[in-house]
């Protein structure tokens, strides 16, 4: 999968693949490319036997990390100025992969500086009246290596839209927004659209 550590147009901008198709399964291809670059840079690591690689998660980038998270909540990550490859948690955490098999989307994102995943949309689909009212919301703590419920998002609002991966969030005070809520984008019929709390 594949994202960009910073705005695109950013000198500063790291776009960073990972892909564990084009290699032997035991390996994991890692291809970043900086702004200024004259050439990409590729490099590949042998994958634990424990951790199971997903091609479809976007990876999440904060504090010059790039993370790699499982759909049963083991984190792999990379540095991108010292070329370190490792597994940050390698537990197969069973209610995270219940999660990830109970929910339609998945999303994983940086907030407050903890890995955040957001668990959504029935299995039965978003275009019909099942759409639970209330998503899975956890954070990664990293003292104790587990995935964790989160109560509240205090003064930040989500949003959450209908592409691949669009998560934004907001400082509500500053944004007029109400806070503490979770807004989905809704589609039905594939004309009218509307935010769910």
């Amino acid at each position: 999968m594949r994202t960009f550590s910073t705005d695109p147009h950013s000198p500063d901008c790291v776009f960073f693949l990972s892909d564990t198709r084009c290699v032997a399964s035991s390996k994991i291809a890692i291809i970043t490319y900086r702004n200024g670059d004259k050439e990409w840079t590729a490099k590949q690591f042998d994958i634990a036997d424990e951790f199971v690689p997903c091609n479809d998660c976007i990876p999440i980038y904060f504090q010059g990390i790039f993370y790699l998270v499982s759909p049963f909540g083991q984190i792999a990550s990379y540095d991108i100025l010292t070329g370190e490859f490792r597994f940050v948690n390698l537990v197969m955490d069973n209610q995270f992969e219940l999660d990830y098999n109970s929910y339609q989307r998945y999303e994983v994102f940086e907030l407050n500086g903890y890995l955040t995943r957001i668990n959504y949309g029935s299995l039965q689909g978003m275009y019909n009246d099942n759409f639970p009212r209330n998503p899975c919301i956890k954070r990664f703590d990293w003292s104790s290596n587990a995935w964790i419920p989160v109560s509240s998002l205090g003064d930040q609002s989500v949003f959450v839209g209908k592409q691949f991966f669009d998560v934004g969030r907001v400082k509500a005070r500053h944004d007029e927004v109400l806070p503490n809520k979770m807004l989905l984008e809704e589609f039905r019929n594939n004309q009218n659209r509307r935010l769910l709390e």
